[in-house]
């Protein structure tokens, strides 16, 4: 999928910088998911709700027991909205990251 040998990713991952960019990445496609549940949770139909659930518990480690929450539908989009504003935070341009265009 990146193009790359996965002995070659390994082997990159063990660099402080890509290692970083892999964890936000991963926290970014967490939030993403969650994110989806909500929006899969407020629909009237069920159209995507089985692959989020199994993404949800592979990606997130969620399973099928029950949790009780007294949360409000308003405290849940507060907590959307925060999460949301955090993910807008992260995908901004990492200044510590170069980008330098290869020679052909």
């Amino acid at each position: 999928m990146l193009g790359i040998d996965h002995r070659t990713f390994k082997r990159r991952l063990q660099e402080p910088a890509f290692y970083q960019a892999w964890e936000e990445g991963q926290a970014v496609g967490a939030v993403a998911l969650r994110q989806l549940q909500w929006k899969h949770a407020k629909r009237p139909d069920a159209s995507g709700v089985a692959m989020t659930i199994h993404m949800s518990k592979h990606r997130l480690g969620e399973h099928d027991k029950a949790l009780h929450f007294n949360l409000t539908v308003q405290d849940v989009d507060e907590l959307i909205a925060r999460l949301e504003h955090e993910r807008a935070q992260q995908l901004a341009p990492c200044p510590r990251l170069r980008y330098t265009a290869r020679a052909a």
